[in-house]
């Protein structure tokens, strides 16, 4: 093994574009098929059970399929606008010379994933699916903030440095050398590419409405008691859930 584990990927993002998305659920319908090829009645109970939740799990998955993107991948509270920084801060690991390396390749696959992730909106515009105002006004405001600060002042910047501070075994001018990099990667693919996400973010809100809610997504009512039954993995209807939340609350 490398010194500070398996590190391969750390040079690489996770695919974002929708092509991917089907891909994974492409993936989930084989492994599906995959597992009801075996025989469930031989297993043991425990084993049995856990053949079970898989395939809960793997059908579940299954019949989402015309929900794929019944979703905001951007909004208050998560995208790729704040967990991307995050990601970076919080889990890329920089011990070598070869570590921040893969450090800055990431950081100049932004734009890339940005792009992905745009394209992702774009598609689900185009089925309906749109963030009402108030969302997209929260995630404008996030992503200028983040790209009106200062680069060295950035948390891709600043946590990369504390980073380099303990790694005694990167030479100080190699560190002088791969901040500078650093430093130019932010400006010239980290916020070029929040600034493509920033205007594709005001197109959205001179169409989007106030409307929130999964009723107004096509088949929004098919999609919350599919949702319903991901989160209570009951076969219950939502009237039945409501009609239980006021006996009980």
């Amino acid at each position: 093994l490398e010194p500070f584990g398996i590190t391969g990927h750390n040079a690489k993002l996770t695919d974002a574009s929708p092509a991917f998305d089907e891909k994974m659920w492409e993936k989930g319908k084989n492994d599906l098929d995959t597992l009801r090829r075996y025989d469930r009645s031989p297993l043991p109970v425990d084993k049995q059970l856990s053949y079970d939740i898989l395939e809960w799990y793997l059908n579940d998955n299954v019949k989402g399929k015309p929900f794929l993107y019944h979703n905001y991948p951007v909004n208050q509270m998560f995208g790729v606008q704040n967990d991307l920084p995050t990601f970076m801060a919080m889990k890329h690991q920089v011990h070598t010379q070869h570590d921040a390396e893969q450090y800055i390749t990431r950081l100049g696959k932004f734009g890339e994933k940005f792009d992905q992730v745009i394209d992702g909106l774009k598609l689900r515009e185009s089925k309906g699916i749109m963030p009402p105002k108030f969302v997209l006004a929260k995630v404008y405001e996030e992503m200028c903030g983040f790209k009106s600060q200062a680069v060295k002042e950035n948390i891709l910047y600043t946590s990369f440095k504390e980073k380099l501070d303990k790694a005694d075994a990167i030479p100080a001018a190699e560190k002088d050398a791969v901040l500078a990099r650093a430093e130019e990667a932010i400006t010239e693919q980290v916020y070029v590419a929040y600034e493509k996400l920033t205007a594709q973010v005001t197109d959205m809100q001179s169409r989007a409405t106030d409307d929130d809610g999964v009723w107004k997504f096509p088949d929004g009512d098919a999609y919350y008691a599919y949702a319903l039954r991901g989160q209570t993995t009951t076969e219950l209807t939502p009237e039945q859930v409501h009609t239980i939340g006021l006996a009980e609350v």
